[in-house]
């Protein structure tokens, strides 16, 4: 089954949203953003008909794409995604926000 995510941005911030071939929606990351620009990844939800396929990671590497797109930091406030950064602190180091 393949994904599509789709990025809603407004000048506080904005939402991921990952859709499945059928048009439902499997997860979501919501951000807003702080006062330097840097990307406060909030939370993070997965659909429970959707778990274990990776769709939270997929919504993690959209932001992460588009951080190093944009020149952005990201600070990771949501559970799911401060792991994620501590499990790969290596590839996330040039869009985390120091101190995270």
């Amino acid at each position: 089954m393949g994904f599509s995510i789709r990025r809603e941005e407004t000048a506080e911030g904005g939402a991921y949203r990952i859709f499945a071939e059928d048009g439902a929606v499997a997860g979501q990351m919501t951000y807003s953003r702080a006062a330097d620009g840097a990307m406060v990844i909030e939370h993070t939800a997965v659909e429970e008909a959707f778990g274990g396929r990776g769709v939270g990671q997929k919504l993690v590497e959209a932001a992460l794409s588009d951080a190093r797109a944009e020149k952005r930091k990201i600070v990771p406030v949501c559970s799911y995604v401060k792991r994620y950064f501590e499990k790969n602190a290596e590839a996330v180091a040039d869009v985390a926000k120091p101190g995270v």
